[in-house]
């Protein structure tokens, strides 16, 4: 339940003694405000990806990158739809309210004495919403790919 009095030039009503009375009374659905601010774990789940595909390999991975930290998949050997299915935690002293995190798919290619990396696209996701809404799931067509679709969810949990 949240409550809230707005009592427009407030100052002026005080000289006048006239102080009008302007309330709403509504409940909210929201997470609470306290999950704007302070600690908390950021999970990103990267569910699996679709229709990727390689110019010369098809071995791909998905490269999770925020804030500085690397965290990657396993790589699924020969799949143009991966399911990886893997969770990555973040510890954050604050809410990531207004930074993106980057999800690359990537194909690597494993021979005797060499191995070459591949882009097969990538996205760039804005966690305000994640962090208002608590949670998104959500597919997004990668980045310099043709038909490529990653699946992730985010979450957002205040410690």
């Amino acid at each position: 339940m949240l409550e809230i009095t707005f009592v427009p030039f407030l100052e002026d009503s005080k000289k006048f003694n006239i102080v009008p009375d302007y309330s709403r009374s509504e409940s909210i659905e929201e997470v609470p405000a306290d999950n704007l601010s302070g600690a908390g774990l950021l999970l990103v789940t990267v569910i699996g990806a679709e229709d990727v595909e390689g110019k010369s390999h098809n071995n791909p991975y998905a490269l999770v990158l925020f804030k500085g930290e690397k965290k990657k998949t396993k790589s699924i050997n020969k799949s143009r739809n991966p399911s990886w299915n893997e969770e990555f935690q973040f510890v954050l002293e604050e809410a990531p309210s207004k930074d993106q995190i980057h999800i690359e798919v990537l194909s690597q290619r494993r021979g005797i004495g060499f191995r070459s990396k591949e882009s097969m696209g990538h996205v760039d996701i804005n966690l305000g919403d994640v962090v208002h809404n608590g949670r998104i799931n959500e597919k997004y067509h990668l980045i310099n790919s043709q038909d490529g679709i990653i699946h992730v969810e985010i979450q957002w949990k205040v410690i």
